[in-house]
C-alpha cells in the first residue's frame, strides 16, 4: 500500500531486561566500592597518631631514627590509602557495566571484587606495626612488643569496631557479588548478541518509521508535468517521442 511506514527493527532481537540477580550484584558492588572509600578515609584519619606512636616507640633507637619511621609509616599508609579510593573507583565503574551487560567486566569484576576484599579485611592499620618492627640488636633495635604497646595506646577505641565492621559487610557483599553474577539467571544477560550484529537489538535507539521510496513496490511514483517551452533533448531532436510511444497529436 501507498505511503505505509516500513520498520527497520531487527526481526528476533533478543529483549534487553536485566535480570534480578544482575541488578542486586551491581547494587551490592555500589555498597562494596563505598566500604573501601570509608576503609581509605579510617586509614587516613590515624596516620598523624599512629606515626606520633611510632617517633615514641623508637625515640631511643639510632637506626632507624624515629623520624625514619614516621616518614617511612606516613608514605605506606597514604600510598595505601590512595591505591584503595583507586580501586574503589574501578569497583564501581564496573559496577556500571556489569548492569549494561558487560562480559569483560564481569569477568574483571570476580578479579578485583576478590582484592577489595583483602583490603578490606587489611582493616585501617592492620599490619603496619609489624612493618616497622625490628628484633634487638646492638644498632638499638626496638622490639615487636614495644611497638605493639605504643600503637595500641595511640588507637583511638572506636576504630577497631568501626573497621571490623566495614571489613564484615564488605567481605560479605563482595562474595555475594561473586555469587550472584554467576548464577544461572545472570548467564543469558552476559550472553546476548553484541550490538551491530544481526539479530542484536541497539539499545536506546527505537525503531523509526520511513516512508515507502518512490517507485518500490507498494510506493506511489509522483508525476512531473512536463515544463512549457522547454527544448528537446539532445538525443531526442525536436522533443519527439521515442519509437515505442505514438505521435502527440498535431496542436
Amino acid at each position: 500500500m501507498g505511503g505505509m511506514a516500513v520498520s527497520y527493527a531487527a526481526p528476533g532481537a533478543p529483549a534487553d531486561s536485566r535480570p534480578g540477580t544482575v541488578t542486586t550484584a551491581g547494587y551490592v558492588q555500589y555498597l562494596v566500592a563505598l566500604l573501601l572509600v570509608i576503609n581509605a578515609v579510617l586509614q587516613l584519619s590515624v596516620i598523624g597518631k599512629l606515626a606520633d606512636a611510632l617517633r615514641q616507640a623508637y625515640a631511643n633507637s639510632t637506626s632507624p631514627t624515629p623520624d625514619q619511621v614516621a616518614t617511612a609509616f606516613t608514605a605506606i599508609a597514604v600510598v595505601s590509602a590512595v591505591i584503595t579510593i583507586i580501586l574503589a573507583i574501578v569497583v564501581a565503574i564496573l559496577a556500571r557495566s556489569i548492569m549494561r551487560g558487560s562480559q569483560g567486566a564481569r569477568i574483571t569484576t570476580w578479579v578485583l571484587v576478590g582484592l577489595s576484599v583483602l583490603c578490606l579485611c587489611g582493616g585501617a592499620t592492620g599490619g603496619f606495626s609489624s612493618r616497622f618492627t625490628t628484633t634487638s640488636n646492638s644498632s638499638g633495635g626496638v622490639s615487636s612488643a614495644t611497638v605493639n604497646h605504643f600503637i595500641d595506646q595511640a588507637r583511638p577505641s572506636w576504630l577497631t569496631p568501626v573497621t571490623t565492621v566495614v571489613s564484615v559487610i564488605g567481605l560479605l557483599g563482595a562474595i555475594l557479588v561473586i555469587i550472584l553474577l554467576a548464577l544461572p539467571a545472570s548467564n543469558p544477560y552476559f550472553r546476548r548478541a553484541a550490538p551491530g550484529t544481526p539479530g542484536a537489538a541497539e539499545p536506546g535507539y527505537p525503531s523509526l518509521p520511513y516512508p515507502s521510496a518512490p517507485g518500490a513496490q507498494g510506493g506511489t511514483e509522483p508525476g512531473y508535468p512536463p515544463v512549457p517551452g522547454a527544448p528537446g533533448n539532445p538525443g531526442n531532436p525536436g522533443g519527439t517521442p521515442p519509437p515505442d510511444q505514438p505521435p502527440a497529436p498535431p496542436a
